[in-house]
């Protein structure tokens, strides 16, 4: 593996914040730090992640890792589910989940 190392690259999406320059990942702001809501600018990511998902070869290896946040950080909706679909799925979610104030 040591030796495809420099054909390593990727996209990750993360949330809005300082960036480090990586030298064969390009870090991609998903949404807003502290706003745990799909975004136009997760779905552009999402699309860059197929795309070398597309261009890979037999002998390429693919890497996915899902953490918390995915539902923000990984939007893609598929056909008949619209972004604005999503972020009232998770919004209704987020509010579900909340501590009664009563």
């Amino acid at each position: 593996m040591t030796d495809r190392i420099d054909r390593v690259t990727g996209v990750v999406n993360v949330p809005e914040g300082p960036l480090r320059p990586l030298r064969a990942i390009r870090l991609h702001v998903g949404r807003p730090c502290g706003v745990n809501q799909p975004t136009t600018a997760g779905v552009a990511g999402v699309r860059d992640m197929l795309g070398l998902m597309r261009e890979a070869g037999p002998d390429d290896l693919g890497l996915c890792l899902l953490s918390g946040g995915g539902s923000a950080l990984l939007p893609a909706p598929v056909e008949g589910v619209s972004l604005k679909d999503k972020q009232e799925v998770t919004l209704f979610y987020t509010l579900a989940a909340r501590p009664s104030t009563k």
